[in-house]
């Protein structure tokens, strides 16, 4: 298994000034991908890549994915394709336009445990076990974000505070709270907090970021976060089978 992950370079192509952005999808398999071969076709064809095209009725989504595949901006090589993707039918034509990750991640989620990857050869979809529940739901869903958010990465490593703005917004509407899944001196300072100052209480993730004018008893809190937020991404890694980068 590589030693390094490949998903440092983010898209280039954008759409209405908003670049191609793995966060929103929920069924292609970073670890699959990983096995086998696929980050420089991922990086060209999926971040930057754009489809365009009309289809008419009665389509299967085979016949959709292959049409995407074929007809985007740089055509997607298709290594393998379930049967099961023969028995959706649409009874009225489509226009698809956009990044084709965004519509392959929308089919695949019209099926029980459908999953996409990009391997050395081209696209796939089949079967694929999720991470491993040993760990926390916290952990899984926050660890899987930050390792999304791999892309957009600067060349210092470092995340841009936007992205984990978004992360945030995500667990605040999994309804993940803070004071809950903070760990060590960052928690115990944020209950006191909280109890001290219960007109100025922390309950969100976002609020927990929006630090610029906080008070100086929070200073601790927007960094405290994104310590918590690189461990779940470690312990997802790990149960995930992924190598440390």
């Amino acid at each position: 298994m590589p030693s390094q992950v490949g998903f440092r370079k983010a898209g280039d192509v954008e759409i209405d000034g908003v670049r191609c952005h793995p966060l929103r999808w929920f069924r292609f398999s970073w670890a699959q991908t990983i096995k086998t071969g696929g980050q420089e076709l991922y990086r060209d064809l999926i971040l930057n890549n754009l489809a365009n095209i009309s289809v008419g009725a009665s389509f299967t989504h085979r016949h959709l994915i292959g049409q995407i595949a074929q007809k985007s901006n740089k055509p997607i090589p298709i290594e393998s394709l379930p049967e099961t993707l023969d028995g959706k039918i649409g009874a009225r034509g489509q226009t698809i336009f956009g990044f084709p990750g965004d519509h392959i991640d929308r089919i695949a989620s019209n099926y029980e445990s459908l999953w996409w990857w990009i391997s050395a050869r081209g696209l796939n979809m089949g079967a694929v076990a999720p991470p491993s529940p040993r760990i926390s739901k916290f952990d899984q869903l926050a660890g899987r974000l930050m390792f999304q958010a791999r892309p957009q990465r600067l060349s210092n490593g470092r995340l841009p505070l936007e992205e984990y703005r978004k992360i945030a917004t995500a667990l605040d509407e999994a309804r993940f709270k803070p004071l809950g899944h903070l760990e060590g001196r960052s928690r115990k300072q944020l209950a006191e907090w909280n109890q001290k100052h219960p007109r100025q209480a922390v309950h969100s993730f976002c609020k927990s970021l929006e630090m610029d004018a906080a008070p100086a008893g929070l200073s601790f809190l927007r960094r405290g976060v994104q310590k918590r937020l690189h461990r779940a991404e470690s312990r997802w890694k790990r149960t995930s089978e992924l190598s440390p980068n």
